[in-house]
């Protein structure tokens, strides 16, 4: 039986990106089967605690203008090729002691115009988390229950030069913000660079209970255009040229997780 070690990989200049490349040097290699204890800071890369709401001031990982999200790594899996597909198991997910959140955060983006928010004043909370009571307070006022999930977890994609973090990608990961990458969840990622290049960034600290459900996500997505909604496993397969479904596992919240194998010529 083959030998699964353990490592630990902290936030570092040396250890963090805010960009996606298949050009970069991994900071750590792994074997398939090893665990990584994985640190990771705030999207920003906040290297001290903001001492009020929107104390944007203190110092960052990242100097000047933001371009990304400050991932940790990337780890490479040795013996992972194009093709492959990735399978990351998340034990165990631990917040640190603080965090912050912020509405809007792009004035005027897509997303603030779809909330009817472009023209209001970003507003800031700054969370106490006592992860150890699972519950955080914000401003001092409101106390939430405890759901860490990873916010962004991806590899590099297939195309030379740099990518940001900001767009979820079909075919590498990465912002997907899904609430139900909780530990014990598996995510698979379909490999696009040699040795896959995987980069880490969360858990984010949100109130489950109040997220909306699967079917109260659909309609409003369906309220917004016909085109879109959940999509129906059988319309993913006929889809998926070239591939085939392998594998439906399982997740919480009456989730599942689609594993397709490209189809052999």
């Amino acid at each position: 039986m083959a030998f699964m070690a353990m490592h630990r990989l902290d936030p570092a200049p040396e250890t963090t990106v805010d960009v996606y490349s298949p050009g970069h040097a991994p900071v750590l290699t792994v074997d398939p089967g090893d665990t990584v204890l994985v640190r990771s800071l705030d999207a920003a890369g906040y290297l001290a605690r903001q001492e009020f709401p929107g104390d944007a001031g203190q110092p960052k990982m990242f100097t000047g203008e933001f371009r990304g999200h400050c991932l940790t790594g990337p780890i490479a899996v040795r013996g992972a090729e194009p093709g492959d597909m990735l399978a990351v198991r998340l034990v165990s997910l631990r917040p640190d002691e603080w965090g912050w959140t912020v509405a809007p955060t792009v004035p005027d983006s897509p997303v603030a115009r779809r909330l009817e928010l472009a023209a209001a004043e970003p507003a800031w909370l700054l969370w106490e988390i006592d992860a150890d009571a699972g519950k955080a307070t914000a401003n001092g006022k409101y106390t939430r229950p405890l759901a860490p999930f990873l916010g962004v977890t991806g590899v590099a994609p297939a195309g030379r030069g740099e990518h940001s973090t900001v767009p979820p990608r079909a075919e590498t990961g990465g912002n997907i913000d899904c609430k139900e990458l909780v530990a014990g969840s598996v995510l698979y990622l379909p490999v696009a660079a040699p040795g896959a290049l995987l980069y880490l960034y969360g858990p984010y600290r949100f109130d489950r209970a109040t997220a909306p459900s699967n079917d109260a996500f659909d309609a409003s997505l369906r309220s917004r255009d016909a085109r879109w909604g959940v999509r129906d496993v059988r319309d993913l397969e006929a889809a998926a040229s070239g591939f085939t479904l392998r594998e439906v596992v399982a997740m919480p919240a009456n989730n599942h997780s689609l594993v397709f194998a490209r189809i052999a010529p």
